[in-house]
């Protein structure tokens, strides 16, 4: 009977799950009420609050806050000694890059003054949380796309069947090859699996979905720089199993023969989606940072393969190598004043919190961009 009542009665809380302020009113019923609601608070690390990591923090092995404290880290957490629940065993959908997102920013809010400092520590802190996540089974969604050589973690699942439950997995290629090697291992009933391409197509990818017995949904985003191994685009896919029901491909114009295609019997749904730059009519967005190209090259490939272009928007995804010269910004936009037909440039910025050395953080930039918007070569620029 008390099992029926708490299975009611987390039927009832999920439906407040959209309503916070309910939600936490019901963490003061009772130690039941609690805990079911808890559940619900603390499944998704995209939801969680920067007080939220503060907790998580706290809810780590001795081993790991030992490792911190080695490394000069210090996080003020809550005056609790001991967290009410272990929060980690509630998760059921894990983001890595998300993750990375808040731990940096709660470290700024630190006031860590060196760029580099903040890097290692946010470095150090996922890490450690990735370790205590690897212990728990509850895990059903995880994301880990590694944009940047500089920011890699070290997943190795303990015990070697915490990935079993998994029913959607999103990565990127160049993730490593013993976790491909583990993910074949134990999660074989994957629902949906989206794949991010990045430079090279591994063997332990094919075997990854060569495994598959019930997938119903494949995604597929292939980056710039996979033009030597775009041939094994076909081979595979064909190794995807007939219970297909949605299929998505979305990169570069490769010419990709899509003959497989004839193989998925009960595909319901189809997207693709291939970029062609020089039929862009109007507004083009490009990701900027890590693997992704330095501004001067972004700004470079508009000016030379899309002529219909006349809004530029950048959107930081890490911290750029390459900063972009006050003469090279110059450079760009005289180039752009000799365009025919000509037409001012709107030029929008959107600000990432990995991204310390974007071109509006110089002032000579600043004054540069000034100066060809009161020449009329720039219509606006907008940066958040």
């Amino acid at each position: 009977m008390p099992q029926l009542f708490a299975d009611c009665l987390n039927e009832v809380i999920e439906y407040l799950n959209d309503d916070k302020y309910s939600l936490h009113s019901c963490l003061l019923v009772n130690r039941l009420w609690c805990q079911v609601t808890v559940g619900i608070l603390w499944r998704d690390c995209n939801n969680y609050s920067t007080s939220d990591y503060r907790t998580l923090i706290n809810c780590l092995p001795d081993e790991s806050k030992k490792i911190l404290k080695e490394n000069g880290i210090i996080i003020s957490t809550s005056h609790e000694s001991h967290p009410i629940f272990n929060y980690a065993i509630f998760c059921k959908v894990l983001s890595i890059s998300k993750v990375h997102e808040k731990i940096f920013h709660l470290l700024e809010n630190q006031n860590i003054l060196l760029l580099e400092d903040l890097i290692n520590y946010t470095h150090i802190i996922v890490q450690e949380i990735c370790k205590m996540y690897m212990n728990q089974t509850s895990l059903k969604v995880l994301e880990y796309v590694q944009y940047s050589d500089s920011i890699t973690y070290d997943i190795y699942p303990s015990p070697k069947d915490f990935l079993k439950n998994l029913t959607k997995l999103t990565f990127s290629s160049n993730i490593s090859p013993e976790l491909l090697i583990n993910l074949t291992q134990t999660c074989h009933n994957l629902f949906l699996l989206d794949v991010i391409i990045i430079y090279h197509i591994p063997k332990e990818l094919v075997d990854l979905i060569t495994i598959q017995k019930n997938l119903k949904c494949f995604s597929m985003m292939i980056h710039d720089g996979l033009k030597d191994e775009i041939d094994s685009i076909p081979l595979l896919t064909m190794e995807l199993p007939k219970t297909l029901t949605r299929f998505v491909v979305v990169g570069e114009n490769y010419n990709i023969s899509l003959s497989f295609l004839v193989n998925f019997t009960n595909l319901q749904e189809l997207e693709i989606s291939f970029d062609f730059s020089e039929c862009i009519e109007k507004s083009i967005k490009i990701w900027c940072g890590g693997k992704f190209l330095n501004e001067k090259e972004a700004l470079e490939t508009v000016l030379k393969y899309s002529k219909n272009i006349y809004e530029i928007i950048l959107q930081y995804q890490f911290d750029l190598k390459f900063e972009l010269l006050p003469s090279e910004l110059e450079s760009f936009f005289i180039d752009w004043k000799k365009r025919l037909p000509q037409k001012p440039l709107s030029f929008v910025i959107i600000d990432s919190e990995f991204c310390k050395n974007r071109l509006d953080k110089n002032v000579e930039n600043m004054k540069i961009i000034e100066t060809y918007t009161k020449l009329g070569i720039v219509k606006n620029f907008d940066y958040s």
